[in-house]
């Protein structure tokens, strides 16, 4: 995705049941093309069981959902 300046993203895992896993706020996406890394990993910093999620980028003006799958 790319980011342009001065914009508040949001981005955020959700596990199959629709609860939050893992969120990374505007401070942890940087500007420009580029990629936020996740490392399977939720809050809490306990590693997630493999399976589905979803992940939902919310910018100022968009919002996209994508499924996902953590592997191991």
């Amino acid at each position: 995705f790319t980011r342009h300046s001065g914009g508040i993203y949001h981005l955020s895992v959700y596990d199959i049941r629709g609860h939050l896993v893992r969120g990374f706020d505007s401070s942890m996406i940087g500007q420009g093309n580029g990629a936020v890394v996740f490392d399977g990993r939720g809050n809490d910093g306990q590693r997630l069981p493999t399976g589905v999620y979803f992940m939902r980028l919310i910018s100022d003006d968009q919002t996209y959902c994508r499924k996902i799958v953590l592997t191991r």
